[in-house]
């Protein structure tokens, strides 16, 4: 069986701060959050994915997020980038318990295809112990 790293397990009072923030405000170029929203942001993501920033010799994830433009022009702020990454740590929360074979067939699939950032990511929340 694969689980997620204990250290990327997030607490549920931090998966319900992200999910209603997913909720109220969708991470888009024209969302504004406020600044206690950024701060959660911050903050949430200096607890689960600082860490991973300060491994190897890449760099950090929200900044390979940056180098995005969205489809419609604006490039990504600092804020939406760390929310994509804690989306995503998010989704990888919820997906539960793996089986082995699952667990072979979900890294191929995302391997093969899938952003830089989460990649670094999968591999840090499932493979690398922090």
């Amino acid at each position: 069986m694969r689980t997620i790293n204990k250290q990327m397990r997030m607490s549920k009072s931090d998966k319900k701060a992200l999910e209603t923030l997913r909720g109220e405000k969708p991470n888009l170029p024209e969302t504004h959050l406020t600044p206690k929203e950024k701060d959660i942001v911050s903050s949430l993501y200096g607890k689960y994915i600082r860490k991973i920033d300060n491994q190897g010799h890449y760099e950090a994830l929200y900044e390979m997020e940056l180098h995005e433009r969205w489809p419609s022009g604006p490039r990504v702020k600092h804020h939406e980038a760390k929310r994509f990454i804690l989306e995503n740590l998010l989704d990888l929360n919820h997906r539960g318990k793996m089986t082995d074979k699952q667990a072979q067939s979900f890294f191929h699939c995302m391997i093969k295809g899938i952003r830089q950032s989460y990649q670094h990511l999968i591999y840090f929340a499932y493979c690398e112990s922090l």
